[in-house]
Order: C-alpha cells, then structure tokens, then sequence
C-alpha cells in the first residue's frame, strides 16, 4: 500500500518525499539515517518506511504526502491502510492476536501458504513474507523442531503483536461508532425497517445476518453485526439501507464520515 502510494509520485516528489522525510519530527522513533535516503528506490523507500515506522507507517507517509500537497494520494492511502477483508490484513490480525497472547508462537509457513493461495503458483519460500506488505517487515520465518520440524511464521516481537491488536480494535471500534451514530438517528420504527431491509440485502460477497439476531437488536448491537458480518462494506452497507429508507441526510453524514476514515 505504501509502495503503491510512493509509486504515484514522478521521481523529484521522490526526492522531496525524503527531504521531508529526514526532518520528519517524532518523540516515538528515530529518524532514518540520511545515507539510506540517497537514490532510494520506492521499494526499498517503503520498506524503510515500515522499519522504522512500523505501525505509523501508513500515517507517517500521509502527513508527508499532505504537506506536499499530494492530497488525493494520502486519501488513497488512509482508506487502504488497514482492509481487514483481504486475506493478508486477516492473516497479520491473527497472527497479532495469537503472539500478544503466546510469545514467540508461529502458525506454519505451509498453512499461511495455503490460506493465502501461495502454493497454487509455486511461490518461493519468502513468497508468503512478499505478499504480507506493508506488514512484511514485522514478520520473520523460523525454523521449528517440534512436531517433526517444520517453518513457521510469526511477528518479530509480542509487543510489536500488542501495539498492531490495539490498532486494530481502534479501527474497529472506530467503524462502530460511525454506524451507531447514523442508527441513532433513526427512531424505534425506523429501526425495524432498517432490520427488514437488512434481512433482505443481497450480496454476492456475504451471507446475510441471520434473522434471529435482528429480532429486537439494540442499535449498539446492530452496528456491531454490520460491522462484523460486512467488514470494509459494513458502512457501504448502512448507507445502501438508509437510503432505501429515504433518510438521505442521514446517508450522506455516514458516507462523508466513512470517506474521512
């Protein structure tokens, strides 16, 4: 995501991407030595980026892009920074989940290959690392000698683990929130048409809701299950019902809220 961003920009944007780069003020980390900032290329540039950055990578990158103007880019990237429906994203939150808990634990390089599809087109060992940017550099591949020895994959550190799973609940919790507030707009009766629209939605991506869990839902509930039924498409989603329901204003705030986050 960082590298495709970076790929938007003609080579001197490049350059003052680093320039602004090198002064780039952070209390948190250090800044990146100006000798690696010379010719850099933009794989590499992102790859430092996550390095160093790690987390705050993405965010580091739109305030760049921002004060150089590049604003349409730092709103591609924002949007695209953390897409829990791909499998990759999926892949990483699991994985953070699994090494804040178990330090040092690994999911096997085999089945990440398989849940990622890696295996189908005979990838190269690293292939797995590959596709898991722009959370490549936070992960490593070890060699295990339980069960009979196998390769597994983990995050370098539990506390790298611990800080990438509180982002993530920030997002999800963020999400939640947006589309509480579109749903607390709307009244008692206005709820029940929205759950009857709800039922009814049709997706090629998703199973619907079951009918049994919107029966009497509280709308702090209700947004909970869009989000976790719906992912990314959850506020997409609310706004599709609304407007079906005629409450356009209402649509309208949750759409100009979502394209912000």
């Amino acid at each position: 995501m960082i590298y495709d961003a970076l790929n938007d920009l003609v080579d001197d944007d490049i350059k003052t991407f680093c320039f602004h780069l090198k002064e780039y003020p952070s209390p948190k980390y250090k800044p990146i030595p100006k000798s690696k900032l010379q010719s850099v290329s933009r794989t590499d540039l992102a790859s430092l980026l996550c390095q160093n950055y790690v987390k705050d990578a993405s965010r580091v990158t739109v305030d760049i892009l921002r004060e150089m103007n590049k604003n349409t880019t730092a709103s591609e990237l924002e949007k695209a920074s953390f897409d829990i429906s791909t499998k990759e994203a999926t892949l990483f939150a699991f994985l953070a989940l699994l090494n804040k808990y178990v330090a040092d634990s690994e999911i096997s390089l085999s089945l990440c290959e398989d849940f990622l599809g890696s295996k189908v087109i005979q990838w190269h060992e690293d292939s797995v690392i590959k596709r898991m940017v722009p959370f490549s550099n936070l992960l490593i591949i070890e060699r295990v000698e339980d069960w009979g020895g196998y390769k597994g994959v983990r995050i370098l550190h539990n506390q790298i683990a611990a800080a990438c799973l509180e982002e993530l609940e920030k997002h999800y919790e963020l999400k939640v929130n947006m589309i509480y507030n579109a749903l607390n707009e709307l009244v008692e009766n206005e709820i029940k048409t929205f759950c009857f629209h709800l039922k009814v939605y049709t997706s090629s991506k998703y199973t619907p809701i079951p009918q049994s869990k919107l029966q009497s839902v509280a709308r702090t509930d209700l947004a909970s299950l869009l989000c976790q039924n719906y992912v990314k498409d959850a506020p997409r989603v609310t706004v599709d019902i609304l407007r079906k329901m005629n409450k356009n204003t209402t649509a309208s705030e949750l759409e100009k809220a979502a394209g912000k986050n």
